[in-house]
């Protein structure tokens, strides 16, 4: 959506994930962009003629008074005015309000810095009654099934899944995966805000319990992962 660089070499970064995905900031450190939380944002206008607003904060940032306010104006669907402002700023830019314009950069000026994401937590970690494993891991900041990660099989070589599509509601959380090709749906059932003995796996081999971890663990150690997403 537009980069902007800052008089200290500071780039500042919005993007748009396609297909209604979460639009996020970043700001650089060195050459790595690291991932921000977005505490809330606003538009104004219709595309291509836009102005954009991002409050963010920093992941280890302990106060509101951490972050900052990210503004985008667009025009023809390209930016002519990225800067930045104080946290919980206005919805527009405003150069009379001590907002700092920052140079309108390239994306292409970074080209080789490396992503830091935001940290994942453990949200499950289930044993089914067929010797094999479940864990679910979360982006802190979760705005779609992209920011979750499910991974499948035994402890020892736990594969990432993919096309991971996660349907809660008030009754059940339930995951649709495939790992090799194969489909699988996990079923979380919750009662009374905890899960409850229906929690259950589907496999092509027929449905086996699932018995969630309690409390959740606050580490995966003794398992071994195999990553096959970004």
């Amino acid at each position: 959506m537009g980069v902007g660089e800052s008089d200290a070499s500071v780039y500042y970064v919005a993007d748009q994930v396609p297909d209604g995905g979460p639009q996020r900031v970043f700001v650089s450190a060195d050459t790595v962009l690291e991932r921000q939380f977005v505490l809330g944002s606003s538009g104004m206008g219709n595309p291509p003629n836009s102005d954009y607003s991002f409050g963010f904060q920093n992941e280890s940032a302990t106060a509101a008074a951490d972050g900052g306010t990210l503004f985008i104006n667009q025009r023809g669907g390209v930016a002519v005015i990225v800067g930045l402002g104080p946290p919980f700023s206005r919805n527009l830019y405003s150069p009379d309000a001590d907002d700092i314009p920052l140079r309108i950069v390239d994306g292409g000026a970074l080209r080789g810095f490396a992503i830091r994401n935001l940290p994942y937590e453990i949200e499950y970690v289930a044993d089914a009654a067929n010797g094999d494993s479940i864990v679910v891991t979360e982006s802190e900041d979760v705005w779609s099934t992209s920011d979750i990660r499910l991974f499948y099989g035994s402890p020892s070589h736990m594969v990432e899944a993919t096309d991971v599509i996660d349907s809660p509601d008030c009754c059940e959380d339930l995951f649709s995966f495939e790992v090799n090709g194969a489909k699988y749906d996990a079923d979380f059932q919750i009662s009374s805000g905890a899960l409850d003995e229906g929690t259950h796996l589907t496999t092509p081999a027929g449905n086996v319990s699932l018995k969630v971890r309690s409390p959740k663990p606050t580490n995966l150690n003794g398992f071994s992962f195999v990553c096959t997403g970004a």
